[in-house]
C-alpha cells in the first residue's frame, strides 16, 4: 500500500532525496513527501470526495505534482493525471472526475464540482 510506504521511507531516509527537479534545483525529500502527501490525502475528506472517486490534477509544478498523486492514492481516491498541454476541459468531459486540483480546478467543465487543496503550512524541500 503507498501509505506504508510513504511512512515507511520517511522514518527510515527521512532527509534524503526523494525526487529532484533540474528545472527548479530543488529537491523533495522522503519527510517531505511524507508531510504534503498527508496534508493531500486528508484532503479529499474534508471536501466530502468519497473514495474511489476520481480526482483530475494538473499541478504545473513536478515535485507538488508527485506528492498530490502520492497522497491522493494514499487516500484511496483515483488521481486522473491531466498533461498541462492537454486541452483540460476536453479532457475533464471524457474522465469525469469528482474533483480538480490544481490548474485543472480552474477549467472545471462541470459547474458544482469541488475544487480543493491541500491545508499545509510549509514545504518540506531541502
Amino acid at each position: 500500500m503507498i501509505s506504508e510506504w510513504i511512512g515507511r521511507n520517511a522514518a527510515a531516509r527521512g532527509g534524503a532525496p526523494y525526487l529532484e527537479d533540474a528545472a527548479e534545483t530543488g529537491t523533495l525529500t522522503y519527510a517531505g513527501l511524507a508531510h504534503t502527501a498527508w496534508a493531500w490525502a486528508r484532503s479529499p475528506d474534508r471536501a466530502g470526495i468519497p473514495p474511489g472517486a476520481r480526482v483530475a490534477v494538473r499541478w504545473p509544478e513536478p515535485l507538488g505534482y508527485a506528492a498530490a498523486l502520492a497522497g491522493l492514492l494514499a487516500a484511496g481516491r483515483v488521481a486522473v493525471p491531466l498533461d498541462p498541454a492537454a486541452e483540460t476541459a476536453r479532457v475533464l468531459a471524457v474522465a469525469g472526475p469528482r474533483a480538480a486540483v490544481g490548474a485543472a480546478a480552474r477549467t472545471a467543465s462541470r459547474p458544482g464540482s469541488p475544487c480543493f487543496f491541500p491545508r499545509t503550512s510549509r514545504r518540506h524541500r531541502t
